[in-house]
């Protein structure tokens, strides 16, 4: 369930429209009478009632063609009796926006007391914005299209509070720890992994505090948890990793994204066509100049071939012929004299 409200704005309309669900603030972009397609600027204010203790932490843009940020010092400003937080775009590349047709451009983590979401939040565009040059507008290609105070009051509670959230390189494996306080029905983490900020994968699933004792159910109680990612820099050196915090009414919100740079040696592989006819490319990527240790077993652990290259520091390329193989599931497994393995599994056609 969620509540929303459109900002209201006259002519070839693009509305903002602000959703809040639990503790994740959303905002969409939507074009009110005919398909748009062309740059995409907006710049736009969230503010909420200063009497409740409520901030917006963190912020994850959903769409690379509109690469939502902060605006400003990116910090929360506080008016009267309203606190404020300003995100804009400058000159988003050309993006194509469907009539009547809502598209989710960012996520915004909202932390506080229990009666956070109690904040009234509001697309604003009133004397605080106009007095610090933050108005609120959507710009399609033409006029700014300015839009009038809208609000929502919600009844959220905060299912949580997450205190720490880290990671840790361990030789070539992560250790993802965090920690939380005021657990209140929460079911379970779900820990995110992506190379890219657009794809994600689920790694780990952890039974929360409340779960492991149920007679918490009703209590306030806090945890302290931890997953390992053992295939951590297989695709990327950067790898990418965020919560999905799951209540017990099946509804969620997200950590903000943590990011990590592997240090130490390494070396990474790819492999094409998969299937395969007749030869198989490979591109190992290496931070030294190694010798590398190449098999190909079958299903069975069979080793079909076996071979060792030289593998010069950069990107080096590789072909192995495999065309006199059965049809059939192989693994390609490499080891270097550092002792570093990777498997990766392919078909032969």
């Amino acid at each position: 369930m969620y509540t929303s409200t459109q900002a209201q704005c006259a002519g070839g309309c693009i509305d903002i429209q602000l959703r809040n669900t639990h503790s994740t603030l959303e905002v969409w972009l939507m074009p009110t009478t005919a398909t748009y397609t062309g740059p995409v600027s907006a710049t736009f204010t969230i503010s909420w009632n200063a009497a409740y203790m409520a901030n917006l932490t963190g912020y994850t843009s959903i769409i690379p063609e509109i690469p939502i940020a902060p605006s400003g010092t990116g910090a929360t400003e506080t008016s009267g009796s309203r606190k404020y937080f300003v995100y804009s775009v400058v000159g988003g590349s050309s993006y194509t926006l469907t009539s009547n047709t809502p598209v989710k451009v960012l996520e915004a983590v909202l932390t506080g007391s229990a009666n956070a979401g109690l904040g009234n939040f509001s697309i604003d565009n009133d004397a605080f914005t106009d007095a610090n040059n933050y108005s609120y507008f959507i710009d399609v290609g033409g006029p700014d299209l300015t839009g009038a105070t809208s609000s929502i009051a919600t009844n959220v509670v905060l299912p949580l509070e997450l205190l720490d959230f880290k990671a840790v390189q361990e030789d070539k494996s992560v250790v993802l720890n965090w920690k939380t306080a005021n657990e209140r029905h929460v079911s379970h983490f779900e820990v995110e992994k992506s190379s890219n900020a657009q794809n994600w994968t689920t790694i780990a699933n952890v039974p929360t505090s409340d779960i492991k004792n149920p007679l918490s159910f009703s209590k306030n109680t806090e945890g302290a948890y931890f997953a390992k990612d053992n295939d951590a820099f297989i695709e990327s050196n950067t790898v990418l990793y965020r919560l999905k915090m799951v209540n017990q009414d099946s509804s969620f919100t997200y950590s903000k994204v943590i990011s990590l740079q592997r240090t130490g040696d390494f070396s990474r592989l790819k492999i094409y066509p998969n299937p395969v006819h007749n030869a198989l490319q490979l591109t190992i990527e290496s931070d030294k100049n190694t010798t590398q240790i190449i098999d190909i077993v079958d299903i069975m652990g069979k080793i079909s071939q076996h071979t060792t290259v030289n593998v010069s520091k950069g990107v080096s390329q590789q072909t192995l012929d495999v065309h006199a193989l059965p049809s059939g599931v192989y693994f390609l497994k490499t080891r270097d004299n550092k002792g570093q393995n990777q498997t990766l599994k392919w078909v032969k056609l």
